[in-house]
Formats: C-alpha cells, structure tokens, sequence
C-alpha cells in the first residue's frame, strides 16, 4: 500500500502546482487526503491522519471526504 500512498502523494503534488500555475491562490487549494475507505482498516486511517499533519505543517489546507464510509459494510 505504501507504493499507492507515494503516488497519489506525487499526483497531489502536480495538481497543486498545476492550480497554482493557472492561477488559483494557494489558500483556495484543498487537498482531500482520503485515500482508501476507513473501514478497510487502522492502518489506512493511521495514514490518512499522518497525512492530513503533513499538510498542516506545510501550510495547505486539506479536507476529508468521508462520503464512501459505509462502503463493505
């Protein structure tokens, strides 16, 4: 799972900077740091977090998209 996490990580990245090219101010650029469904298991939301700290720390904002929660179950 790591390899996934590390590419949706490098996609991020390259639509944030993509935004930014256009145009769009940094504060008005949202990162969902979702993932993978949370019912697949601790380790995933362990991840999602870790990310979402990430960001915090560098300064982007980011929001959680908890819509497929009830996925599997």
């Amino acid at each position: 799972m790591g390899v996934v996490i590390q590419g949706k990580a490098m996609a991020a990245k390259r639509i944030v900077a993509a935004a930014r090219r256009a145009g769009i101010p940094r504060e008005r650029i949202f990162v969902d740091c979702q993932a993978m469904p949370f019912v697949l298991g601790a380790g995933v939301n362990r991840t999602c977090l870790a990310r979402i700290s990430t960001l915090k720390k560098a300064g982007w904002n980011s929001l959680l998209a908890l819509g497929n929660v009830s996925y599997g179950s």
